[in-house]
C-alpha cells in the first residue's frame, strides 16, 4: 500500500485497521509529526515499513513492538536526534 506523497500529518491509532495482511506500506514523503503508540498493532504480516522524508522528531519505544515481521524500516530524513534507550 502507497499512501506517498499525501500531505499525511499524522497516523491515528485505528488508521490503518483491517489491514492485517499488509506485506508492504509505503508513508514516505508526508508531514508526519506524531504516530499513535497503537497505529502498527494490526499489522502483524508487515514485513517493509517506509516512513522517510517526514516530521518525526520522537518515537515511542514500543511502536513496532508487535511488528514481528518487520525486516526493512526506512525512517531516513525525518528530524529524529535519538532513540529512546529502550528502543526495541
Amino acid at each position: 500500500l502507497s499512501i506517498y506523497g499525501n500531505r499525511l500529518n499524522r497516523i491515528n491509532a485505528n488508521m490503518l485497521n483491517g489491514l492485517e495482511n499488509l506485506q508492504i506500506l509505503d508513508m514516505g514523503y508526508n508531514y508526519i509529526s506524531f504516530i499513535d503508540n497503537q497505529s502498527f498493532k494490526y499489522l502483524i504480516n508487515l514485513n517493509k515499513l517506509n516512513l522517510a522524508f517526514n516530521c518525526l522528531k520522537d518515537l515511542e519505544p514500543d511502536l513496532f513492538v508487535e511488528l514481528n515481521q518487520l525486516n526493512y524500516l526506512n525512517l531516513a530524513h525525518n528530524k529524529l536526534s535519538c532513540l529512546k534507550e529502550s528502543f526495541n
